[in-house]
C-alpha cells in the first residue's frame, strides 16, 4: 500500500504511516469524513519516532570542524519531548567537542550551541506522549 501522504511504500495492514505518521484510512473511509481529522496525525506526530502526542518545532544543528572544511548536519521538524532531549544532547556535545577546529568552525560552533541551547529551553514545557492520554 501506498501513504496518501508522502507516497511511500507501507504495510497493507498499517493504520499509521511509518515515515510521515499519518492515518492510511482514506478520507472518504473516516468517521466523520473531515480533511481536519486527515491530517491530525500528522500535525502531532513526531517526525523521528512517529509516536503521536504534543509535538513542537525545532531546529537543532551539529558541527564537526577540520582544519580547511567543516562538516554539518541538521534537524528541522516537530518532534516529541523524548527525541528533542536525545537530538540536543547528541548534537551539541558532539558540537561542544569537535565543533572548534578551522577558520570558520570557531565562528560558526557557538551560533550553533546558542541555537541548540536556545529552542531545548523553549520546549522543556512539553509534555511527553506517556503523559497525554
Amino acid at each position: 500500500m501506498e501513504c496518501p501522504n508522502c507516497k511511500k511504500k507501507i504495510d497493507n495492514d498499517a493504520k499509521f504511516c511509518n515515515f510521515c505518521g499519518v492515518e492510511t484510512v482514506p478520507k472518504d473511509k473516516m468517521e466523520d469524513g473531515s480533511v481536519d481529522l486527515y491530517f491530525k496525525r500528522k500535525e502531532n506526530t513526531c517526525q523521528i519516532c512517529g509516536v503521536y502526542g504534543p509535538t513542537k518545532y525545532v531546529e537543532f544543528y551539529q558541527n564537526v570542524g577540520a582544519l580547511v572544511m567543516r562538516f554539518h548536519k541538521s534537524i528541522k521538524g516537530n518532534l516529541c519531548k523524548n527525541c528533542i532531549n536525545q537530538t540536543f544532547w547528541r548534537f551539541t556535545l558532539i558540537t561542544l567537542v569537535a565543533g572548534w577546529w578551522g577558520i570558520i568552525s570557531f565562528v560558526i560552533t557557538p551560533i550553533f550551541i546558542i541555537n541548540n541551547s536556545w529552542r531545548y529551553l523553549f520546549s522543556l514545557n512539553l509534555k511527553p506522549p506517556e503523559e497525554v492520554r
